[in-house]
């Protein structure tokens, strides 16, 4: 009877000597396979890696598009009666390395009245502009190549644009939509200023209306390629004011980016 239960224990502590085994090697299985995957990337993890992806842009297609509007929050009540201001400037251009060459559009508006001028540079470093449907004419220009290009480039790669990205990086929701990834705000953090300010700083007088006013509120939205972490769009919508003022102004920004290191420039029929 002795050994009969010698040999009952010794196989009831193999049993479970194997099923403790069997566990130990499972977990470290999943923990092993858990160290393996790679984390999930953070806001700041994408705007960095974008920040350092747009340096590697040599050519690409983009439309640009900012205005404000500025108008009484109470008309009726006042002195100065209703007051609408409108403002903008809308651009749109291709930039391409091999062969060099660049076409840009900017129109300017003011209250109703607008004016476009057109530039167009070619691979001899060759200067063309135009006002509205004017023909072309030939100017002189002492810019560099590397100087002209790098006027476009800005419009994708703007270090002061790309830091005030960084400093709200934080504050932004990021999620997948497909192939990109989208970072997205909603709120009045006084932080976003600077974005706002910094999105089109060849604006001039629209840029200005921004300083020294408050943002009441703000939809703030970048789509970035996940294969490249290039960028697709920017766009943002926001009204600011100031407390003891009886103005607000409205504010909308959007820039698209396609092409980018495949662009090319057609030659503007016109240009001999």
């Amino acid at each position: 009877m002795y050994k009969s239960l010698r040999k009952i224990l010794l196989i009831i502590s193999t049993v479970i000597l194997s099923v403790v085994l069997a566990a130990c090697g499972t977990k470290s299985q999943t923990e092993s396979q858990q160290e393996s995957q790679p984390k999930p990337l953070t806001s700041q993890d994408v705007i960095e890696k974008y920040s350092e992806a747009v340096k590697n842009v040599n050519s690409f297609k983009y439309t640009s598009d900012f205005t404000s509007k500025t108008a009484s929050k109470n008309p009726e009540s006042s002195p100065l009666g209703p007051i609408n201001l409108d403002s903008g400037i809308s651009k749109d251009g291709v930039l391409s390395s091999e062969p060099f060459s660049i076409l840009t559009n900017q129109t300017m508006t003011l209250t109703g009245t607008s004016l476009k001028i057109s530039n167009y540079i070619n691979e001899s470093n060759e200067l063309y502009t135009r006002a509205g449907n004017e023909p072309w004419k030939k100017t002189n220009s002492k810019k560099t190549q590397s100087e002209k290009a790098d006027v476009v480039k800005k419009e994708i790669y703007n270090d002061k644009f790309l830091d005030a990205l960084k400093n709200v990086a934080g504050d932004l929701k990021l999620e997948e939509q497909g192939e990109n990834y989208v970072l997205s705000y909603s709120g009045t953090d006084a932080k976003f200023m600077e974005v706002l300010q910094q999105f089109d700083r060849g604006a001039g007088s629209v840029v200005n209306k921004l300083a020294d006013t408050n943002i009441l509120s703000l939809n703030f939205k970048l789509t970035i390629k996940k294969s490249s972490f290039e960028p697709t769009e920017i766009q943002f919508d926001c009204e600011t004011g100031k407390n003891e003022s009886s103005l607000t102004t409205k504010f909308t920004g959007k820039r698209t980016f396609s092409e980018i290191n495949t662009a090319k420039v057609t030659k503007p029929e016109g240009i001999q």
